[in-house]
């Protein structure tokens, strides 16, 4: 049987049995069909440099003249030249079962996102057609009770994912889902120092500020899915970690809108977790009663 071919897209000069010479290679993020590129390489565990998406490729061209009037002439191919005056860090490519784990992860979002939006049309839907929308959304349900089988088998099946899900776990606030999603698409966790960690989530504010202008700080960038993961989980931990909790009451006190304290947990949270595996240590706070926090509810 053939191998699949490479789409013109991503085609070069080169034949395609020479893409899996160890050496390094300039691409740009394709409609994901650079991974053709990844598999060809996989095998003799090339490191390659991180693909770079439209926005890193057009910030280089506006911090650099030459790669920008390159790129709108077509003097020379931009991906490359941006490769070549950036000079950015290599990154051996994840292991099969980290792929796999990406993999089950990506396609329980997708399902997420299908059976909200069919869980929307139903609210508006008439009587006619509510039938059909409710069986799609029985049928998405069990697909994602499947997947959610599937990531806790391989989490189990694997030491380093299992150690790193039972640290994450004992927070206030992460739960399967977000332990998962974190061991998957956040593999600098516990590599990195607070602000750095921070930043490559896309918590931690950044000024915009010019000459005598002094902007709003405010987050920026970083990987969506993480974040998105880490919002819902910080939506728990402000109301069961009781340092989160007295955190996010004393920001509200101090006059701080309500998403500005929430931004300023998910940062306070994501550094904690990064510590935690770091250190290899569990999480020490205990995690507040439902019972508690109903009682202090009710008393305010």
């Amino acid at each position: 049987m053939s191998s699949t071919p490479i789409p013109p897209s991503i085609r070069t000069s080169e034949p395609h049995s020479a893409l899996s010479a160890p050496r390094r290679r300039r691409w740009s993020r394709s409609h994901g069909y650079h991974r053709l590129y990844n598999r060809s390489t996989r095998t003799v565990g090339t490191a390659r440099p991180p693909l770079p998406d439209d926005r890193t490729l057009h910030s280089g061209s506006c911090s650099n003249s030459r790669m920008d009037g390159l790129h709108r002439f077509g003097a020379e191919p931009w991906p490359s030249h941006f490769a070549e005056v950036m000079k950015p860090e290599l990154r051996r490519l994840p292991d099969p079962e980290t792929r796999k784990l990406r993999a089950l992860i990506t396609r329980r979002n997708q399902l997420v996102r299908m059976m909200t939006a069919e869980q929307n049309r139903q609210l508006q839907a008439l009587e006619s057609v509510r039938a059909g929308l409710t069986a799609i959304i029985r049928c998405l349900k069990k697909q994602i009770a499947v997947l959610d089988k599937q990531l806790a088998a391989l989490i189990r099946a694997t030491p380093a994912f299992r150690q790193k899900a039972e640290l994450l776990r004992s927070a206030p606030g992460v739960g399967p889902v977000v332990s998962a999603t974190l061991i998957a698409h956040l593999a600098e966790l516990g590599t990195l120092n607070r602000k750095k960690i921070a930043a490559l989530v896309g918590v931690a504010p950044f000024n915009r500020d010019s000459g005598r202008l002094k902007g709003k700080r405010a987050i920026w960038g970083g990987r969506g899915d993480v974040r998105a993961m880490l919002y819902m989980s910080t939506l728990a931990a402000v109301r069961l970690n009781p340092s989160l909790r007295a955190f996010h009451s004393r920001l509200r006190s101090a006059g701080k809108s309500p998403k500005m304290a929430l931004t300023a947990c998910m940062r306070k949270l994501v550094v904690m977790l990064n510590a935690m595996l770091k250190t290899g240590n569990r999480c020490s706070e205990e995690r507040i009663r439902p019972v508690e926090i109903i009682s202090a509810e009710v008393s305010t």
